[in-house]
């Protein structure tokens, strides 16, 4: 399992033209509902910020990492969520309720099928100013789709990001 998420952090990084860059932030470093995360991969160490969302079983059922890329100021969010999602559909972001970005997803691997968005200042300022992320996506249910949306706390993304 830890081989398959590292296969694809590798390849969801290499889609985004990732580069190393110097970080300020340490892996395992707390920011209150978010955490640091650094991974060196092929002599090259990435690092942002980590949050899983759990379903009421305490399932891990999404998977959200934000970083920044080499030269670019503002960062990009990865997220992971569970298959057997209505593809077409994307996946929906909003903060506090309020829609900010309906995102394709791009690949599906055996652990989950993933999203990747770059965050404009004006989404980084809704996610500092927020309380809560919500993540909506499609679940075909026989002959319809049913909208499951869930929540990540923002506690801390502040912090968090500017570490970045």
């Amino acid at each position: 399992m830890k081989t398959a998420k590292m296969l694809t952090l590798a390849s969801i990084l290499s889609l985004a033209g990732a580069m190393p860059s110097a970080y300020a932030l340490q892996d395992g470093q707390k920011f209150k509902s978010w955490t640091g995360k650094c991974e060196t991969m092929n002599g090259q160490q990435f690092c942002g910020i980590k949050q899983t969302v759990f379903d009421k079983q305490k399932k891990p059922i999404i998977d959200i990492f934000i970083r920044k890329m080499q030269g670019q100021s503002e960062p990009v969010v990865f997220i992971k969520v569970p298959l057997r999602v209505f593809l077409p559909a994307g996946l929906g972001l909003a903060v506090d309720r309020q829609e900010i970005a309906q995102v394709p997803y791009l690949t599906c691997d055996q652990a989950g099928c993933n999203a990747l968005v770059g965050l404009d200042s004006n989404m980084v300022k809704k996610i500092k100013k927020g309380s809560q992320l919500q993540i909506g996506m499609m679940v075909p249910t026989g002959t319809e789709n049913k909208e499951i949306v869930l929540s990540a706390s923002l506690s801390g993304v502040t912090k968090a990001l500017n570490a970045l």
